[in-house]
């Protein structure tokens, strides 16, 4: 989900929070469908994950493979 501006500041200094607050409110907060788009994503599959990661170890030792 490249672009999608999700993810999270946590602090215990209050200061730094309601700066970082008005700055997303004003700036950086995600659209609603990044939002929406980023929930579901928790719910996807560890199967998914281990296709991509099979994918790209491939991808990369055919460029290491290249090189040697």
């Amino acid at each position: 989900m490249c672009g999608a501006r999700v993810g999270a500041l946590i602090s215990k200094n209050a200061e730094l929070m309601a700066m970082a607050l008005k700055f997303g409110q004003a700036r950086l907060s995600p659209p609603t469908f990044g939002q929406i788009a980023g929930e579901a994503a928790l719910a996807t599959p560890q199967s998914y994950f281990d296709d991509v990661i099979e994918e790209y170890v491939e991808r990369r030792d055919i460029v290491v493979r290249w090189f040697e």
